[in-house]
């Protein structure tokens, strides 16, 4: 069984620290649940690291628990965050089209999110998602994807996730004390939309709420 096939996941909630591991067999394929361990969370506080150590003990059971169900060791992992420190702003960016021909590419789109992303944030605060919510093309706006399509001017309108550096940082060495690596994090709310949402619910604007625990 190869790495490569292997997902596994953390939320360390309020109540809780759970672990999930997955497995996906092809592109098309639904993920394969292998494993879940669950342990009591301790050592976080209102979304906040407060005590290191307990927080380790904890994420250490709810691992080891997954482990033995899944009979293979978690190497790597994605952690979902929340909390109060959290906050929201709304971004725009704008480039001119790089081709000759004006067609709109893959690299277009990328350098717009990038240029959407230079807002003033405080020093000890940072960007963890920059999320496209439609594009304009010249004059053409309420557009969901413009790969492929024409024009000289291109713009995105974003919504942008940051929170305090010292929370992202204090987790991620809390589960790398662990022993297994931090592939990355991910907003709660937005790893549980986009798990539990159809894209139909999400373009008619449903709302999804987490309870949490």
């Amino acid at each position: 069984m190869s790495k490569q096939e292997i997902i596994a996941g953390i939320d360390i909630g309020a109540t809780n620290a759970r672990v999930i591991v997955v497995q996906r067999r092809g592109p098309q394929e639904e993920l394969q649940i292998l494993g879940i361990g669950e342990a009591p969370s301790f050592g976080m506080r209102k979304g906040m690291v407060v005590d290191a150590d307990e927080l380790v003990t904890s994420i250490s059971s709810a691992l080891e628990k997954s482990e033995r169900m899944a009979g293979l060791p978690v190497e790597q992992v994605y952690v979902s965050v929340s909390g109060p420190h959290f906050s929201y702003l709304e971004s725009r960016g704008v480039i001119a089209i790089s081709r000759a021909d004006g067609e709109i590419s893959d690299q277009d789109v990328s350098r717009v999110i990038e240029a959407a992303s230079a807002v003033n944030i405080s020093s000890n605060r940072e960007i963890l998602h920059i999320m496209p919510r439609d594009f304009t093309v010249d004059d053409e706006s309420g557009i969901k994807d413009p790969v492929g399509m024409n024009g000289v001017r291109l713009e995105a309108t974003t919504t942008i996730i940051e929170t305090t550096s010292s929370l992202l940082n204090n987790i991620t060495r809390c589960v790398e004390r662990t022993g297994v690596d931090v592939l990355g994090l991910v907003f709660a709310p937005l790893a549980c939309a986009s798990s539990a949402l159809l894209k139909r619910q999400k373009d008619l604007g449903v709302i999804l709420i987490d309870l949490g625990g």
